[in-house]
């Protein structure tokens, strides 16, 4: 999944497609660096909520998450395909005669864990990493994005019922699904693969060499 998001994340990030071949050196970005929030005094401090996760990159508005519509369309292009983020109203997900991993997991709305899985997969493809080790570290950065991961998912989790964070769930249930759905808890009937998707999207491709 994270090769086939290397060749759209210029087009959701608004970037460069070069800025996110394996072969380039990303860190020497401006633009990749303010979305990172790092510094050139302290380079290798990566903060948890990043600039990338608010809108215009400004984190003294206080907006986290206001800059939804990457987070929706890193998900959407996993779930559905790189086409499903290029797909007109009328078209929808009928891009493609191969099951999505949306069908496959039988997925219609969102998760804490789903929404955690979007931001470490940003927080990569920002990072100056190619790779992570076994324990999901990265090679170049020394993040560990097993424990990002956690981090964001229990902070969704702690907030997820507030309003501001159902909203922002309503829209991007709205872009990914094409329904208004997933506000409150899951039903009973879908509990338990949704439990089987925030496990599988925590090992989605950090078990990586």
């Amino acid at each position: 999944i994270l090769n086939t998001l290397c060749d759209v994340m210029g087009k959701i990030l608004g970037l460069p497609g070069e800025y996110f071949e394996t072969e380039y050196s990303r860190k020497s970005q401006p633009d990749i660096r303010a979305m990172l929030g790092i510094t050139i005094e302290h380079p290798r401090t990566y903060p948890l909520l990043f600039p990338a996760l608010y809108p215009d990159l400004d984190v003294g508005s206080k907006k986290l998450f206001g800059n939804w519509q990457v987070l929706a369309k890193i998900l959407k292009a996993a779930l559905f395909g790189p086409k499903s983020i290029q797909a007109t109203r009328q078209s929808g997900h009928l891009l493609t005669r191969r099951k999505t991993y949306a069908q496959i997991w039988g997925v219609t709305t969102l998760t804490p864990g789903a929404v955690a899985w979007a931001i470490t997969v940003l927080l990569f493809f920002l990072s100056p990493d190619i790779s992570f080790l076994g324990d999901g570290v990265g090679v170049t950065s020394k993040i560990s994005y097993k424990e990002r991961f956690g981090q964001y998912k229990r902070l969704l989790i702690q907030r997820w019922d507030t309003p501001r964070v159902q909203a922002i769930v309503a829209s991007m249930n709205q872009y990914i699904f094409g329904v208004r759905s997933g506000l409150g808890e899951p039903s009973p009937s879908s509990a338990s693969i949704l439990a089987e998707l925030d496990i599988a999207l925590a090992q989605l491709d950090l078990e990586v060499d």
